[in-house]
C-alpha cells in the first residue's frame, strides 16, 4: 500500500487524518525504509529540498494524527515547546493535567526567582550556594533550559 492509502481527508479542517498504526500521544508511524512519524514522511515528501537534520516537524493544526503538509512546518525543540505553550498544550492555565513553573510538584523556584538568577549578575556556583540548590538547577533556570516561559 502507498502512504496516501493511510490517511482519509478530514473536509472541514482539511486535515489527513492517519489511520494505520500511532504511538500512543496519537502521532502517526509509517514503516518505509524503518519506521518514522508518518508527518515526518509526509512534510519530507513534500518538501525534498529542505536540510531536516536536527530540527521536528510541527503541526500548525496541533492534530497529532494530521499528515498533510500544508498543516505541518519545520522548527527546533524550542521552538516546538515555545509553541505547544502558547498554545496552552503545556504549562498555563489550559495545561489540562500539565503542571508546571511553580505547581509543578518538583519545584524548587519561583518566576520571582528565576528572574533574580537571570538579572542578578552572580555566577552559577555563587547563586547554588545563596539559594542552597544544585549548580545544574540554576544552570537550567538561567540558561532558559527550565523556565522558557518568563
Amino acid at each position: 500500500m502507498n502512504f496516501e492509502d493511510y490517511y482519509i481527508p478530514e473536509p472541514n479542517s482539511g486535515c489527513w487524518i492517519w489511520t494505520a498504526g500511532s504511538d500512543p500521544k496519537g502521532y502517526g508511524r509509517y514503516r518505509r525504509d524503518g519506521q518514522q512519524l508518518a508527518h515526518r514522511y509526509s512534510y519530507q515528501c513534500s518538501n525534498p529540498d529542505d536540510d531536516m537534520d536536527g530540527l521536528v516537524v510541527m503541526h500548525k493544526c496541533d492534530v497529532p494524527a494530521c499528515v498533510n503538509p500544508d498543516h505541518l512546518r519545520l522548527g527546533t525543540i524550542a521552538d516546538n515547546n515555545r509553541d505547544a505553550f502558547a498554545k496552552g498544550r503545556r504549562g498555563g492555565p489550559n495545561a489540562g493535567s500539565f503542571c508546571g513553573g511553580e505547581t509543578h510538584p518538583n519545584a524548587v523556584l519561583t518566576a520571582d526567582i528565576v528572574r533574580w538568577i537571570r538579572s542578578c549578575g552572580k555566577s552559577r556556583r555563587e547563586l547554588a550556594t545563596i539559594l542552597g540548590m544544585k549548580y545544574q538547577t540554576i544552570s537550567d533556570a538561567q540558561a532558559g533550559r527550565t523556565w522558557s516561559d518568563i
